[in-house]
């Protein structure tokens, strides 16, 4: 019997399955996102935003120091992050112990970025715009982290977390401190600041009541910087459950935490729930 001219099937290529093609693309870009956002930093010497590892460290503190608070907060109950960015605090507060976070952020290459470098089983990202983004679903907690004053119309952003938060649920929101009132914001990609009592009126008109407020500097101090750094990384790798953060290091005591606004902080932390629940 005469052989058969044709070629037979090329050799398989070690790595070259068609599965592992679109991780290798995912890669490239998580790779890219993160070049850009060191870039970024490099020439304006801030970010807007945390991109973890690659943007200046007073500016990732500030971020992580936010979402410790949140995952101590987290476990067992349905998170909502508006506005997750890179999304490295939704899958922390996954890892805290969450029964489930959607992560919700206008910027696609963000939201693709944060299902590549921080996904998790109970973690699920989608794009949206937080000024009229809305579900049908209800959330346990809800986090809003320097959001609100990117925003033409904040109070829209405060109506769609009234309404979606769960009856007994809570709130966490940040926005920086104005200097004074009606100031303009030095930050060119803020439309607005408010004052402590600006925004505390603010949140009490659109419904919610004040349960707890923090204020927050933004510069590491001493060895505080490393231990977040350290500790965070440790929550998202380790695979710890039901366990925030902030139980057993010490770091929700820090001193960049303040319970009174004279030390001129630059961040205002609010935990709020509906009003009817007082």
């Amino acid at each position: 019997m005469a052989s058969d001219p044709r070629p037979g099937p090329s050799p398989a290529i070690p790595g070259s399955g068609s599965a592992e093609l679109p991780t290798l693309a995912e890669e490239l870009f998580a790779l890219r996102f993160e070049l850009i956002a060191l870039a970024n930093s490099a020439l304006a010497g801030k970010s807007e935003r945390w991109v973890d590892g690659f943007v200046p460290e007073t500016t990732a503190y500030a971020h992580r120091r936010r979402y410790e608070l949140a995952a101590s907060r987290a476990a067992g109950r349905r998170v909502l992050d508006l506005s997750c960015g890179a999304g490295a605090g939704s899958r922390a507060m996954a890892v805290a112990g969450a029964t489930s976070v959607l992560g919700v952020d206008i910027d696609p290459d963000a939201i693709r970025y944060a299902r590549h470098r921080h996904s998790h089983e109970r973690c699920r990202f989608v794009q949206g715009d937080a000024e009229t983004w809305s579900s049908d679903s209800r959330f346990d907690l809800i986090v809003s982290f320097e959001t609100i004053e990117h925003l033409e119309k904040p109070e829209t952003l405060l109506a769609t977390i009234e309404r979606v938060l769960a009856p007994g649920g809570e709130c966490l929101i940040s926005t920086p401190v104005a200097s004074e009132a009606g100031s303009r914001p030095t930050n060119p990609y803020h439309l607005q600041e408010w004052t402590r009592q600006e925004f505390v009126t603010m949140l009490r008109t659109a419904g919610f009541s004040i349960a707890d407020t923090w204020y927050q500097g933004v510069r590491p101090h001493g060895g505080l910087a490393g231990r977040a750094r350290r500790g965070l990384a440790r929550l998202l790798s380790s695979g710890r459950e039901g366990t925030a953060l902030a139980h057993g290091e010490g770091l929700l005591e820090s001193a960049d935490f303040y319970r009174r606004s004279g030390l001129r902080p630059k961040f205002q932390v609010h935990l709020v729930h509906h009003a009817d629940a007082s």
